[in-house]
């Protein structure tokens, strides 16, 4: 096996908990209450400071990111100059994972999944069950839950359209596929499953 040595974008002051990239950009979350911005082959593009805690989920479409934190807040910014754009600061449960589907933003956290609008106004209560783990897409909204099981949605809400059950332990990761008619999963009892959404 050949290893090749990373190429370096920069360094941040504290530990990176968390990374999106979209196009050109990479998002860097983390212990420090900053989001740090980089431009492939250009470096560190931008910083922006937050007022409340660490960042614990990131996502990134086009020329925007939002960041999830683990006070509950959401921060939606500009990738290229750091420039907040709206802000949820009332606090919750610490955000786990969160998605960026056309205009919505999707959060998954021990208060539930949650849809909200670009000025981050409350859209979409989905669950209010806590989420180990969730993904979404044009169609789906997918919640990971602590029992092993998960809970999909259609992103326009309802009440949720499949429960799979399958898992021994908590959910950890999910992903889709990129034409949504596949998730697949992670759990704590080390498996990783596949599932058909059609």
């Amino acid at each position: 096996m050949r290893r090749f040595p990373g190429i370096e974008l920069g360094r941040q002051s504290g530990s990176p908990l968390t990374l999106a990239a979209a196009g050109p950009w990479v998002a860097v979350g983390g212990t420090a209450l900053e989001v740090v911005t980089y431009r492939r082959e250009r470096g560190l593009q931008a910083r922006m400071t937050l007022p409340t805690a660490a960042v614990r989920a990131l996502a990134c479409v086009g020329e925007e990111g939002v960041a999830g934190c683990e006070d509950g807040s959401l921060y939606r910014f500009e990738l290229a100059s750091g420039r907040p754009l709206a802000a949820y600061e009332r606090g919750g449960a610490a955000i786990r994972a969160l998605a960026i589907v056309g205009p919505r933003i999707v959060t998954f956290s021990e208060d539930g999944c949650r849809g909200w609008s670009p000025d981050l106004a409350l859209d979409i209560l989905y669950s209010q069950a806590p989420a180990t783990a969730g993904t979404a897409d044009h169609r789906w909204v997918c919640v990971g839950r602590s029992d092993g099981s998960i809970e999909v949605y259609g992103l326009e809400g309802g009440p949720a359209r499949l429960r799979l059950v399958g898992h021994q332990a908590p959910i950890v990761s999910l992903a889709l596929s990129p034409d949504g008619e596949r998730l697949y999963s992670g759990a704590n009892d080390t498996t990783v499953k596949i599932w058909r959404l059609d």
